[in-house]
């Protein structure tokens, strides 16, 4: 099985991944746990807009996603996809399709817990489009790294 194939049989199977954002104020890496859904290889998460790693975005849209499998005697898989994002409105056609064909029910987008989190805050979806991808497994004794340049 090739690479591309590999990595989103290994994003279907999981649901959670860590993005890492450049921080606008400091400069520094900032990382959050993020419930995703995926088309391919492309991810798709939701957040508040008043969320740092969204203003992160805004200003620089390089990130980096790392999910991982899970293990208790070997290391575990994990797939990290460097790439771009894109901050979409709430009513992204494309970003409901794939979250709601994917992750959750229909009746999410406008469920109970999401019109409550808007009261706080305008809710918003990020798209990231890989650049590049790799997978690393546990082979032969040790961790071997499939790379792939999308």
């Amino acid at each position: 099985m090739d690479l591309k194939r590999r990595a989103v049989k290994f994003l279907d199977k999981h649901g959670y991944c860590t993005i890492s954002t450049v921080d606008s104020e400091s400069n520094t890496p900032q990382s959050t746990l993020v419930r995703y859904a995926n088309d391919d290889l492309i991810i798709y998460f939701i957040s508040a807009k008043a969320r740092r790693k969204v203003g992160n975005i805004a200003r620089n849209p390089k990130v980096s996603i790392v999910v991982y499998g899970r293990s208790f005697l070997i290391p575990p898989r994990s797939l990290i996809i460097w790439g771009d994002a894109t901050i979409l409105e709430r009513e992204d056609d494309e970003a409901i399709r794939v979250f709601t064909s994917r992750r959750f029910p229909a009746s999410w987008i406008n469920s109970q817990a999401i019109k409550r989190a808007e009261k706080k805050s305008k809710i918003v979806f990020i798209r990231v489009e890989p650049k590049k991808i790799r997978l690393n497994e546990y082979r032969d004794g040790f961790i071997r790294a499939d790379v792939l340049e999308v």
